[in-house]
């Protein structure tokens, strides 16, 4: 006796394998295969146990009495069978006609896109639900979550690095107060009016800075990375604020590049390597963007090549509670110091949006405003680099000042976080690399040369915005901040 799959065709000889197989297509019977299970084998018990006798004369009765019985368990199988199948049909139809459509705007650009449910970037089965579908027109109020707007501090146009930098300062008050000034980033003008208020009730032991121009010439001198770490609101999404812990990226080189260790070993001019007459690559500052970004700059200027790195990490053994750091490193470094671990130092935690079920962890939405989270709070911490009207600063070294220009060289990352500077679909989408726009049919064509090789380039994808064909080249209807830097 054979058992069928209605599904599948598949004939199977034991109804144990016909029950895990079914489980394929949903384990909603499960329970009655299992009442059919134990009735037959009832049926089947019982006129074991008969009576020797009994079963030699009424041995054609009982026969037949079981396979009727048994001809009846297989029908009500079958119904049950056919019925579990409409009821997958009718599943799927529904969810295709329940698509709804919203609309969002991500600063002054409007998102398109469909509310269906996908996965998360952090999941590997997130991929699959990231479908290219044709997006439709969403707003940031019907996503539930809105980009709030940051007020800048002032960037100072000389970074100083100099070994001279104070260590101490010179009482506890006069830290007490540039604490106080760091945190609410308080204004010159109320600061000294604070000073002036302090001097009524001022103690001869009592050290304060005459002004805050003064307490700010000694706070740079000094090296003291918490002092300027700031806390700025960048979202709300459903009603809860979302903070960004952050420093300003010249703080951040400031102290790295006060290591003397470190900045002995910097290059900052353009050096071609070679071997046996061969031009070879080996460090940033040998490979030919430095090259060309050196003659675009005058004869005395300086590359500065900033590296930022940003990875979720777990802060216990269980994987409970995890953060989103950002750290920061510069090409001028040589690889064999800069993979050392005092030449990195913590620029950001990004903050980290928050699902109430997992059915909105999944959905668009929520992958949307995750996306926006990430563009938004990247933007923040990177626009020192647009402050400058030339993009320039001094660095003030013991070996004399240097005029140098920063440049973001290298963004490292994991392929959700790839995915999210870039803005691009999953890896099962049409085009999936995050550079280029190679078809997923000849992402390992090694015979490809470069002609056939197109980059995704910030103004080639404007362009496909401003045409709204995002979806046919696998890029989210929304605009990129990395665009605008160099």
């Amino acid at each position: 006796m054979t058992f069928k799959c209605p599904h599948c065709s598949r004939d199977f000889s034991h109804r144990t394998a016909l029950r895990n197989h079914i489980k394929i297509h949903g384990s909603a019977i499960d329970n009655y295969l299992q009442e059919i299970e134990n009735e037959r084998n009832n049926i089947i018990i019982q006129n074991e146990n008969e009576d020797d006798e009994e079963q030699q004369d009424d041995e054609t009765y009982h026969l037949e009495d079981v396979e009727e019985n048994l001809n009846q368990l297989d029908q009500q199988e079958k119904m049950v069978y056919n019925i579990k199948e409409t009821n997958i049909l009718d599943r799927e139809t529904n969810m295709d006609i329940e698509r709804e459509s919203v609309e969002i705007n991500v600063g002054k650009e409007k998102v398109n896109v469909e509310d269906v449910d996908i996965e998360d970037d952090d999941d590997d089965d997130g991929d699959d639900a990231e479908r290219e579908m044709e997006d439709e027109e969403i707003t940031q109020k019907g996503v539930g979550f809105e980009l709030i707007s940051v007020e800048y501090p002032p960037v100072a146009k000389i970074i100083d690095v100099t070994m001279s930098c104070k260590t101490n300062f010179p009482s506890e008050e006069f830290g007490n107060f540039m604490n106080l000034l760091v945190k609410w980033n308080l204004s010159d003008a109320c600061s000294n009016e604070i000073l002036q208020f302090s001097k009524s009730i001022a103690r001869d032991d009592v050290v304060l800075p005459t002004s805050v121009k003064q307490g700010q010439k000694f706070l740079h001198q000094l090296v003291e990375p918490h002092l300027s770490f700031k806390k700025v609101a960048i979202m709300k999404y459903n009603n809860e604020i979302y903070y960004l812990h952050y420093r300003q990226i010249f703080d951040a080189v400031k102290e790295l590049l006060s290591n003397n260790n470190i900045l002995k070993h910097c290059v900052f001019k353009f050096t071609p390597l070679y071997y046996q007459n061969q031009r070879i690559y080996g460090e940033q500052f040998n490979v030919k963007w430095w090259e060309k970004t050196q003659k675009t700059l005058p004869n005395t200027a300086n590359v500065l090549s900033i590296i930022l790195y940003s990875d979720a990490t777990t802060c216990d053994q269980l994987g409970k509670s995890s953060e989103y750091p950002v750290y920061l490193t510069l090409g001028n470094i040589p690889n064999w110091r800069r993979n050392k671990p005092d030449a990195k130092v913590l620029l950001c935690y990004l903050p980290m949006l928050k699902a109430k079920t997992n059915s909105e962890k999944r959905s668009r939405s929520f992958l949307l405003a995750k996306k926006a989270l990430f563009q938004h709070a990247f933007d923040v911490i990177m626009h020192p680099l647009l402050s400058y009207k030339d993009r320039d600063f001094d660095l003030q070294t013991n070996n004399g000042d240097m005029w140098c220009f920063p440049h973001i060289s290298t963004l490292l990352g994991d392929l959700p976080e790839n995915a999210t500077q870039t803005l691009t679909y999953s890896v099962n989408s049409n085009h999936p690399c995050h550079k280029c726009l190679i078809s997923g049919e000849d992402l390992n064509n090694l015979r490809l040369s470069n002609n056939q090789i197109e980059l995704r380039m910030p103004k080639m994808m404007k362009d496909i915005l401003d045409q709204q064909l995002a979806y046919q080249y696998s890029i989210y209807n929304m605009n990129n901040i990395f665009w605008k830097y160099p």
